[in-house]
C-alpha cells in the first residue's frame, strides 16, 4: 500500500519531498544519529519532508526513546500541515506497548483495515506483475497462482518470483 502511495506521489507531484521507509529504518537512523552526535541533521532530514510514509510502525512498540523522537517528528510535520501515513499489523488501540500520545495521534487520522484481496484483484495483481517479468508465464499458470495464494499480495509476488527464477534457469515457458 505504501509503495503505491509513494509511487503515485512521486509521479503526480515530483516537486514534493516524499520519504518512504520502515519504522525499523527510522529507529536505525535515529540510533546512529544519537551515537554519532548528529541529531540535528537527523531531525532536519525527517522533519523537512512534505510526506512521511512509515511502514510497520508497530516495530516501535516498547522502544520508548525512539517513540518519543517519532512523536516529535509527527508533531513537527503536523504543525507544518505535512502528511503522514503509517501502517501497522494491528489497529492502533491494539498496539499496547505504544505511547498513548502516539496511539491517539494514529487514531486521529483515517484508520482502515486492509483485507486480503479477492480473487479478481489477485488475478489483476498477478497479471500485472507477470507482465513486468522476463518469464513467459501462461495465462492458466497466472490463474492458478491467483487461486492458490489467497492470504496476501506478498505470497503472490513470491510465487511469481520463484517462477521467474525457474524461467531464468531453464528458459522454458511456465505452464500450468
Amino acid at each position: 500500500l505504501l509503495e503505491g502511495i509513494h509511487s503515485r506521489l512521486r509521479r503526480q507531484y515530483p516537486s514534493l519531498k516524499v520519504m518512504y521507509l520502515t519504522a525499523e529504518s527510522f529507529a536505525n537512523y535515529f540510533t546512529e544519529a544519537l551515537r554519532e552526535h548528529r541529531l540535528p541533521a537527523f531531525r532536519r532530514k525527517f522533519r523537512g519532508v512534505d510526506v512521511l510514509l512509515v511502514d510497520d510502525v508497530d516495530f516501535l512498540s516498547s522502544k520508548r526513546v525512539i517513540q518519543e523522537e517519532f512523536l516529535h517528528t509527527v508533531k513537527q510535520l503536523e504543525g507544518h500541515q505535512r502528511q503522514i501515513v503509517v501502517t501497522a499489523d494491528s489497529h492502533p488501540r491494539l498496539l499496547s506497548r505504544m505511547s498513548d500520545e502516539l496511539t491517539t495521534r494514529f487514531l486521529s487520522g483515517i484508520v482502515c483495515r486492509v483485507e486480503n484481496p479477492d480473487r479478481e484483484t489477485r488475478m489483476k495483481i498477478v497479471e500485472s506483475r507477470a507482465a513486468r517479468l522476463e518469464a513467459e508465464i501462461a495465462p492458466e499458470a497466472c490463474a492458478y497462482i491467483a487461486q492458490r495464494f489467497t492470504n496476501n499480495v506478498r505470497e503472490l509476488i513470491g510465487a511469481l518470483n520463484c517462477l521467474d527464477t525457474y524461467y531464468g534457469m531453464t528458459r522454458r515457458r511456465i505452464g500450468l
